[in-house]
């Protein structure tokens, strides 16, 4: 599919082939187009599409040739345009595996490499802007620089043009873009205000517009520990959904609801939102929200009951499940847990040890369910008379707690610290 795209685009004359077009027809070589402005290794990097030139730089070329700058940028026709955002949207939205961040990376360069060569042929209307999104977009998840202006500059067409979901949806990618960074409060404050900033543009919002500003809002409340006010956005934001008949988001607000019962230990909403992902996951019929109930309840069994056996057996069949991989660290947080309490040790840091938080989870919820494997690492070591090592992971849960909200796991974590510490002061006969 990539390499077909690569041809059919190839019909499309960019700004480096129509400058070594125009310098052919006028006899130039490279030395007498780049004169003394241009190096001619810049100039050959430009007709090859390897280097974007400046306006000077352009200005400078259009007056070598003869020709005036907008000649030299001419946009291309409309249905080629048309043609490169089909193929763009193709390539941005192709499959890979998004748990897997070396595949994310190429795939999101590949983009970036295909739209690169035609922006400065991007004027203002959708296509533009919208080619503009997925280039800024795909330059923040491939780990390059030079997103932010890009995006403004697609954010100002659809302004022009009032696309206004358009719009808000790069507002809701800026927050998240400070949200992935741990800034919790600030990915807040620009959500908000581009929220803002819509209502009062607009006298009615796009129902999917608004429930994704629901959804955002109540994740970031429930980061920075605003759980109330939260809660109360998601069952706006449940209502609104059932009013309107539109079901978008449904499953991530139960989700985020249930998530806030486990880390708080409220059984009333560990069980409201739990059944209501179960029915939701009859309806789409998708494993995921099953093995995710299985998860809350076998967390639900740890703290409340003490059924350790049967927490593992909860889980224990959802283990290596290629559908639901993402819950994959969880489930061997709660497979270490049970291990721990069941008195098999050294088989619970093996399962520990295979936990690494991954690079896509920043909500201290998620967070918070992961840290706590290095106190229960700590805690096998404590039973295995290694201090040295129970101290080492006992310090390393309390100091990733630190920055985040207070919870129950976070108050187990700084316990099991001072129970290592005490032990350590015991054994040494420090008074």
């Amino acid at each position: 599919m990539v390499d077909r795209i690569n041809c059919e685009v190839a019909s499309m004359e960019t700004l480096g082939e129509r400058i070594r077009k125009m310098r052919k027809e006028k006899k130039m070589t490279l030395e007498e187009l780049a004169g003394e402005r241009i190096s001619k290794s810049m100039l050959s990097l430009i007709e090859n599409n390897k280097a974007q030139p400046s306006m000077e730089s352009l200005t400078f070329i259009s007056e070598q040739l003869g020709v005036g700058v907008g000649e030299l940028m001419q946009q291309g026709d409309k249905k080629e345009i048309r043609k490169l955002l089909k193929q763009a949207e193709v390539l941005y939205h192709s499959e890979s595996e998004i748990y897997v961040q070396d595949q994310l990376v190429r795939k999101f360069t590949k983009v970036v490499e295909h739209i690169r060569p035609y922006l400065n042929q991007l004027e203002d209307g959708y296509e533009s802007a919208r080619l503009l999104q997925l280039y800024s977009y795909s330059l923040f998840y491939s780990n390059q620089d030079g997103w932010q202006d890009t995006l403004k500059h697609a954010a100002n067409i659809y302004e022009k043009i009032n696309a206004t979901s358009k719009r808000a949806s790069i507002g809701i990618f800026q927050a998240t873009v400070l949200f992935s960074k741990n800034k919790y409060s600030s990915a807040l404050q620009v959500l908000l205000q581009e929220k803002e900033k819509i209502e009062q543009k607009e006298p009615y919002i796009d129902p999917l517009i608004k429930l994704d500003f629901d959804y955002s809002e109540a994740v970031y409340r429930l980061a920075i520990g605003d759980t109330d006010v939260a809660m109360q956005v998601i069952e706006n934001a449940i209502q609104y959904s059932k009013t309107h008949k539109i079901f978008y988001h449904i499953d991530d607000l139960f989700r985020i609801a249930a998530g806030y019962g486990l880390l708080f230990h409220d059984e009333e909403k560990i069980s409201y939102y739990t059944n209501k992902l179960k029915h939701y996951g009859e309806f789409v019929d998708d494993p995921f929200y099953h093995a995710f109930a299985d998860f809350i309840a076998a967390e639900r069994m740890i703290f409340k009951e003490q059924n350790f056996s049967g927490a593992l057996d909860r889980i224990e069949k959802h283990l290596n499940e290629v559908s639901i991989e993402t819950l994959d660290p969880h489930f061997i947080i709660v497979k270490g847990k049970c291990l721990y309490e069941l008195g098999h040790y050294e088989e619970a840091i093996h399962w520990l040890n295979k936990v690494n938080v991954p690079y896509y989870l920043h909500h201290p919820y998620d967070l918070s369910l992961l840290y706590i494997g290095d106190s229960y690492k700590a805690l096998c070591h404590l039973k295995l008379d290694n201090l040295e090592q129970a101290l080492t992971f006992a310090t390393l849960a309390k100091e990733n707690f630190e920055p985040i909200l207070d919870s129950f796991y976070k108050e187990f974590a700084y316990r099991t610290y001072r129970q290592v510490v005490e032990a350590i002061k015991k054994e040494k006969k420090i008074p």
